[in-house]
């Protein structure tokens, strides 16, 4: 009778990202590896802050009588735009 060692099989392991999301291995270099979660985190970070800006705008619009933004909010709209191409 031999032991068995580890998780049955059929029984899938649930993976650092979450359920049911595909993976593949890939290589990094040394100094990255160990940031590369913090690094992925920040990436998702800003790309919450670029939606909560999209609505904040957008919620400025709709408030408006001219259908527009207040001018103030110009600048934000030209980072929010550089930010959108970087991020996707």
């Amino acid at each position: 009778m031999s032991k068995r060692v580890g998780r049955p099989s059929g029984i899938p392991r649930e993976s650092g990202w979450g359920s049911g999301i595909k993976t593949k291995p890939v290589r990094v270099p040394v100094e990255l590896a160990g940031k590369l979660r913090a690094e992925l985190d920040a990436l998702e970070a800003v790309r919450m802050l670029v939606a909560d800006w999209e609505v904040i705008i957008t919620d400025a619009e709709s408030a408006s009588s001219y259908g527009e933004p207040s001018p103030r909010y110009e600048k934000a709209l030209v980072l929010l735009a550089e930010l959108r191409s970087i991020v996707g």
